[in-house]
């Protein structure tokens, strides 16, 4: 009898553990239940306090499978008053402490409720609205106010649980369960609400404004928003397209959006339709966000009157990746923040044509492999660690990840790869998807299959770093190279294959032609035969396209001192007071000039090499603060290797 007890001890524990088992952050639980909508009444009177009374949310739930013992909901910072489901009163019950990443509150369900049927929780709520506990003195994400707006960021940097909605609004905080959702937000006379989706109607209370918004399609609870101040609607283009910015940022915000229709159609040009039922923006101090259809945006960085922003054009296309189609959970980040920093390279592209997209891509490569691991370490683009020095979005996803739709945009080519990003973006349209569901998207309209590609560049952490060894020949009027590349990154970021790569070859007229190779496994041996005479070449700085490679050493062509290779990198470019340079390493000492575009010499100094043959790269950070504004070629010269590059400096 006792062990028949047991076991029915353990079979209740177990029935517990299901019923509480709820997503966690960067994992995906099936749930029973889906929620439709969030109805949220806010009185938020004594904003820019962020003070909430009388809160009330209606939260609309519909049971696609039988229903679990309870129900749960996020929440932190705010206390719960009383909590009905379908008009009684229930029992809740918080489930973990604020410093887990789960925390929830279960609220217990009447008898009755079955699959198939629709429920109504009412959950009244009042108090302090929050943030994210701040790390070393920063946060991002939650509630903010100063004294004069008061607004909300939908995820955290630093934050365990991420989705900060749960700072002012009850709901179900994960990415995978999308709803419609209707803000009432009560404030004093002469201030603004601005909130998702479109602007339902403004009433005039006796001690205040009552503002109701509503979205007409579902989304991702960390897309939900408001913000309160004394807004101005500016509309850009057509009437559901505005920016929402207080009177002394108008003339910025005219000048900053002027370009808005511009970068819309771009978009939709290569990913469809602008997906949802307005354009929205609003000012806020703390960065920028994607919220959908009202995207919070840093106001210094409008204040600049850049009308080609790409920090607007990234938020953006935030609204097709990120926001059309959500991450499952946030493991799967780079499906948003990888595509929205290429979208500012296919900006750049219909800027300033091919040579401005090649530009704005080996840019982020130089930033990610000569500073950005430096500070958060050699990460995966998938399921990084998020602990310090990482974050919840570390720099890593962004700027590697656009570098890596670069070179899956080779692979595939322009037809191929715009057709598949359209055939994911609706397959996946409203819902959400995995790193999996973008691979058999590319491999159904290409026909290729491509484990091999996302194996290595999205769930393989680090980058191919390369050694080339050179020799030439000359037979018959025609020159010969030979290339033996060699893989040296450490043996933890493992072995890449099919890398392309270009090689240039400059000619004796100091114009050049490139070739295209590719390279695979420990060591590659490629011959580029029938070459006119050439006096220099250089690796990955061609006119297609640029590969996430980084050279760590050329030898010189046998028999050619005057052989040089082209491979410096310079960040920022253009640079103002402080840049750096980043060179393959090498031994020993090594002399470097700064020349002017009229061939003088601007500044010359030696320098010793690193001997350290693991270490990424050298780099090199040059004061140019007292070196007048201009064009300017940096030269290093090394055991009759000379490298070199230019850069502009401005004052």
């Amino acid at each position: 009898m006792k062990r028949n007890v047991l076991l029915l001890h353990l079979l209740f524990c177990a029935i517990g553990f299901v019923h509480a088992q709820i997503s966690r952050p960067t994992e995906f639980v099936q749930q029973p239940f889906d929620i439709l909508e969030y109805d949220a009444s806010l009185d938020l009177i004594s904003s820019p306090l962020p003070r909430l009374d009388n809160g009330m949310c209606l939260i609309r739930v519909y049971w696609k499978e039988e229903p679990q013992s309870i129900f749960p909901i996020h929440l932190r910072d705010l206390t719960i008053d009383t909590i009905l489901v379908n008009g009684s009163i229930a029992q809740f019950e918080r489930k973990g402490m604020p410093a887990d990443d789960s925390m929830y509150y279960a609220i217990t369900l009447p008898k009755g409720i079955k699959k198939g049927d629709s429920m109504i929780v009412m959950v009244h709520y009042s108090g302090m609205m929050g943030k994210e506990p701040p790390r070393s003195g920063f946060s991002w994400g939650g509630v903010y106010s100063t004294k004069r707006i008061l607004y909300s960021i939908g995820v955290g940097f630093f934050a365990n649980y991420v989705g900060t909605t749960q700072h002012w609004l009850p709901c179900y905080d994960h990415p995978s369960d999308k709803a419609l959702l209707t803000t009432r937000i009560k404030v004093q006379k002469g201030l603004t609400v601005v909130s998702n989706g479109l602007l339902k109607k403004i009433d005039t209370l006796n001690d205040g404004l009552r503002y109701t918004w509503s979205s007409t399609i579902p989304m991702a609870t960390y897309l939900m928003t408001f913000a309160v101040d004394t807004f101005q609607k500016h509309s850009i283009g057509t009437s559901n397209t505005a920016v929402y910015a207080i009177r002394q940022d108008s003339l910025s915000t005219a000048i900053s959006f002027s370009q808005l229709p511009r970068m819309i159609s771009t978009l939709e040009k290569h990913f469809g339709p602008y997906p949802f039922e307005s354009v929205g923006y609003v000012l806020t101090p703390t960065g920028s966000m994607e919220h959908q259809t009202m995207i919070s945006i840093d106001e210094n960085v409008v204040r600049k009157k850049d009308s080609t922003n790409s920090t607007i054009l990234h938020e953006l296309s935030h609204q097709w990746f990120g926001d059309k189609v959500t991450p499952l959970n946030y493991g799967y980040s780079w499906l948003s923040e990888s595509f929205a920093t290429y979208c500012e390279s296919i900006w750049a592209e219909e800027l300033r044509g091919q040579s401005g997209y090649i530009q704005d891509i080996a840019s982020k490569i130089s930033e990610y492999v000569g500073s950005t691991v430096s500070r958060e370490g050699v990460l995966p683009l998938e399921y990084f660690p998020r602990l310090s020095p990482s974050s919840n979005f570390p720099r890593t996803i962004y700027i590697k990840g656009a570098a890596v739709l670069g070179m899956l945009r080779y692979e595939l080519g322009d037809s191929l790869f715009f057709t598949a990003m359209r055939t994911y973006l609706e397959r996946h349209a409203y819902g959400n998807a995995t790193t999996e569901d973008l691979k058999k998207a590319c491999e159904d309209i290409s026909g290729k299959k491509l484990d091999w590609f996302f194996d290595q560049w999205v769930k393989q952490k680090g980058w191919p770093r390369i050694q080339i060894d050179t020799a030439s020949s000359f037979v018959n009027g025609n020159r010969s190279l030979k290339l033996r590349i060699t893989q040296v990154q450490p043996a933890d970021h493992g072995i890449y294959e099919h890398v392309p790569l270009q090689i240039g070859v400059r000619l004796v007229d100091n114009s050049y032609i490139y070739r295209t190779i590719e390279f695979s496994g420990q060591g590659t041996t490629i011959t580029l035969d029938t070459l006119p005479e050439y006096k220099a070449i250089n690796v990955n700085q061609g006119n297609l396209f640029r590969s996430l490679v980084q050279l760590a050493k050329v030898t010189k062509v046998e028999g050619e001192n005057q052989f040089n290779v082209q491979s410096l990198q310079i960040y920022p470019n253009p640079g103002r007071d402080m840049i750096t340079v980043e060179y393959p390493l090498v031994q020993g000492s090594m002399s470097w000039t700064i020349m002017n575009m009229q061939g003088k010499t601007i500044r010359k100094w030696k320098e010793m090499g690193s001997m350290l043959e693991h270490a990424r790269s050298g780099l090199m950070q040059i004061d140019v603060s007292s070196i007048p504004s201009g064009m300017y070629t940096i030269m290093m010269v090394h055991d009759n290797v000379m490298l070199r590059s230019q850069c502009t400096i401005t004052h």
